[in-house]
């Protein structure tokens, strides 16, 4: 044996109780970074629910689109100060700062803000949902002297 080479894979002593595994596909053996987003998708099993690469850009343009027309309508409403009262607190609570902004939104193209959003109005607005999100109630049930589970 000493002249025999070894072989860099390895077999099984048994291969009745530990049978060879199959070769891995060869998109596996690509770090991601050097697939396209297609041979990407395809090798983490498809994902997107059978989306093309087309639609899947068609979807992403879709979705920029309604950004930018949310950010012009947003830029329309508030007042440069309420816009920066809103980036502040976008980076601390996204979530909240989104639900303004639907709020924002909604009125505007209902009809029902009568000029721009100042910085003021913003307050009694961010007041207001802080307001509606506080509403929790606590119930405590304090054992009697008589009560058996002591």
């Amino acid at each position: 044996r000493a002249g025999t080479v070894q072989s860099s894979v390895w077999r099984s002593p048994n291969p009745l109780l530990f049978p060879p595994l199959p070769p891995l596909p060869p998109v596996w053996h690509q770090h991601a970074s050097e697939m396209d987003p297609a041979q990407l998708q395809a090798a983490m099993g498809g994902g997107g629910g059978g989306m093309t690469p087309e639609q899947a850009q068609e979807m992403q343009a879709r979705q920029q689109a309604m950004e930018e027309r949310r950010q012009a309508i947003l830029k329309a409403v508030l007042s440069n100060e309420a816009r920066e009262r809103l980036g502040r607190i976008a980076t601390v609570k996204a979530e909240k700062a989104r639900q303004i902004e639907d709020m924002l939104i909604q009125q505007a193209q209902s009809g029902r803000l009568q000029g721009q959003v100042t910085d003021e109005k913003l307050i009694d607005m961010l007041e207001g949902v802080n307001e509606a999100g506080k509403k929790t109630t606590v119930k405590f049930s304090r054992k009697t002297a008589m009560d058996d589970d002591w």
